[in-house]
């Protein structure tokens, strides 16, 4: 079973893997790390909750107008928080 992962580096050093198919999220020093540490912890996910077919997830990126590093945007879902942006414009490709 082929699944995706999606890596960010973290400020203190490393790496944090998610896989979007289950939602299990881990951490590795290097990306081989993270990596391995994401399959091990999808296969354990897995074992209790199998996974229906379900098409791959469309990775894009969006980009915040407005925002910048003096007055950050935050986002926030569920509406829990008010989301504070001007604009989304999405980009996909």
């Amino acid at each position: 079973m082929e699944l995706s992962a999606i890596l960010t580096s973290t400020s203190e050093g490393g790496f944090v893997a998610f896989n979007p198919e289950t939602g299990t999220t881990t951490q590795g020093e290097t990306v081989e790390e993270a990596l391995a540490n994401l399959r091990e912890a999808t296969e354990l996910y897995l074992e209790e909750f199998p996974l229906h077919t379900m098409p791959r997830p469309l990775l894009t990126t969006f980009e915040l107008v407005g925002c910048n590093s003096i007055a950050p945007c935050i986002l926030e879902f569920d509406n829990k928080k008010e989301t504070r942006y001007s604009k989304i414009e999405l980009n996909y490709g």
